[in-house]
């Protein structure tokens, strides 16, 4: 089985937590349904990560559905 490392990072001043699965320039934008997490797509529209704002709000499991977008970063509106 291959390993994955996955870097992780909590900016507790503004309450945001940074997960990132791959190491490569991208961008964040909002997942449909939940306000405080934005997913980090790669150029060609594959999810590479997550942030979630507010975490200290959070109570219990907080569920997630990442969809690559298949869209490039020039695509983006």
């Amino acid at each position: 089985m291959g390993k994955r490392n996955v870097s992780v990072s909590y900016l507790e001043d503004i309450d945001t937590l940074f997960i990132h699965f791959e190491s490569r320039e991208g961008y964040y934008d909002a997942i449909p349904g939940d306000d405080r997490v934005q997913a980090r797509y790669d150029e060609d529209g594959r999810v590479t990560g997550l942030m979630i704002e507010g975490l200290r709000d959070i109570r219990g499991w907080l569920d997630v559905e990442l969809v690559d977008t298949g869209v490039g970063a020039a695509g983006k509106v």
